[in-house]
């Protein structure tokens, strides 16, 4: 991504620095471009997205001798010169190439400035070749952001560490707050030599400062796209719980209709249940399909929207949402079969329903056969737990007992639907405390 633009800025800036040599490679996860100078190795690196990883990183390596592998990151130059210099180097989610040119004017505006006394102070030794560095060492010189607990030199960690109060107060402009911030922590005990050194820098200039031009301010961009992109997320679940509601829907009609032709009632799962039974695969259908869905939402903002994306989701993110599609729309369906196939279809005569022990089974029991019905308060489960749960059961007089809890929604759709039929056999109907009184 951005490949061929970014080594053309690369090739401009090695003239301008007039590089004794230089070298490009790149694969599908980043891109570096190599510029040898008198006394230093400086490299330019894109780090793209991989699978899963969000942000599109531009950054800068220095090695102070070139044959070694030894480098710091600008940041660390900086402590170690004494340098007051606090902008940023490090520059995340780069959705565009006017963004990357943007970026990369930035980063290349601080490296030109202070290249002659980098080169100087690599050609006296004043940058270690070899060096040992401990868990304080990263915290306190390693990271461009070290108020966050965290030990790392990856690119990808430092750059979210833009995220923290300190730095958005920074980046949205507001010296005053960041000064603030870092006092407080101060008076606490709890700042680090750099956060010091920030604050001491901010209040010596008053207040002016701008550790990213604004067109390269990523994190505050975001911040603002996020909210805008809040209702557009909603809207594109929201279409596809529609779409699958509706698939359900007519799933059912389709499968009532046949299932339950020539039957005076039925009892089946109700419609609403289609509506349950969409909402987790339309949460990752809508991942899947957020492009096209952005489209259709939002055609004039869909390409800044899809640009921010690329930076916001790999190519993992379209594989774990395809088989989180999969795997909830696989579950979804067979919920379908599960609580469809034990449904009671009800006869002027008789009633068929799911055998217990096999739903494609089905069992009959004829109405000239009851013994009597009787209506049970509560039962008990496997553990002796009594549960208030009612229900009817028909006493067949073989013996038999068809406990309708687990065939009819409720008692009042067997008032409604099965005793009218029942009338005419005048079957008495029992109360029992529980199914532990059953015959």
């Amino acid at each position: 991504m951005f490949e061929e633009r970014f080594r053309g800025l690369c090739e401009s800036a090695a003239a301008d620095a007039a590089a004794l040599g230089t070298a490009f490679v790149s694969d599908r996860k980043f891109a570096e471009f190599t510029m040898l100078l008198r006394y230093i190795k400086l490299e330019l690196v894109f780090k793209r997205n991989s699978l899963g990883q969000v942000n599109n990183v531009l950054y800068c390596r220095i090695y102070p001798n070139k044959n070694t592998e030894v480098f710091y990151f600008l940041p660390e130059i900086f402590v170690e010169l004494d340098i007051p210099e606090f902008r940023s180097t490090f520059f995340a989610q780069i959705e565009n190439e006017q963004r990357l040119e943007a970026c990369f004017a930035a980063l290349w505006g601080i490296i030109k400035q202070y290249l002659p006394e980098i080169e100087e102070a690599a050609a006296a030794g004043r940058l270690p070749w070899e060096r040992e560095v401990g868990p304080d060492d990263y915290l306190e010189r390693r990271l461009i952001f070290p108020e966050f607990p965290a030990i790392s030199r990856e690119p990808f960690v430092i750059s979210d560490y833009t995220k923290g109060p300190v730095n958005r107060a920074l980046l949205a402009g507001d010296t005053q707050k960041a000064i603030k911030l870092i006092e407080k922590l101060r008076a606490k005990g709890k700042t680090l030599e750099y956060q010091n050194r920030l604050s001491d820098h901010l209040k010596a200039r008053g207040g002016d400062f701008l550790p990213m031009p604004d067109e390269c301010n990523a994190v505050i961009k975001e911040e603002k796209a996020d909210k805008k992109a809040l209702p557009v997320a909603f809207g594109t679940v929201l279409i596809v719980f529609a779409a699958l509601s509706a698939l359900f829907l007519i799933a059912k009609l389709i499968f009532d209709r046949i299932f339950f032709a020539g039957t005076e009632t039925y009892f089946a799962a109700p419609w609403y249940a289609c509506f349950l039974l969409a909402a987790t695969p339309a949460i990752f259908g809508a991942v899947l399909l957020r492009k096209k869905l952005i489209k259709l939402l939002c055609p004039k903002r869909a390409k800044a929207m899809i640009e921010r994306d690329i930076v916001k989701n790999g190519k993992l993110t379209d594989k774990l949402a395809g088989l989180g599609f999969a795997a909830a729309a696989g579950f979804a369906i067979g919920v379908f079969i599960m609580i469809t196939l034990p449904s009671a279809r009800v006869y002027q005569d008789r009633i068929d329903t799911a055998g217990d022990e096999n739903v494609f089974r089905r069992e009959t029991y004829m109405f000239d056969e009851i013994e009597e019905i009787c209506h049970i308060s509560s039962r008990y489960n496997v553990y002796g737990d009594r549960i208030r749960r009612s229900s009817y059961v028909l006493v067949m007089k073989d013996g038999r007992l068809l406990d309708l809890d687990g065939t009819a929604p409720s008692d009042a759709a067997v008032e409604e639907k099965l005793m009218p039929l029942l009338e005419k056999y005048s079957l008495p109907v029992r109360e029992l405390d529980s199914d532990r009184d059953l015959p």
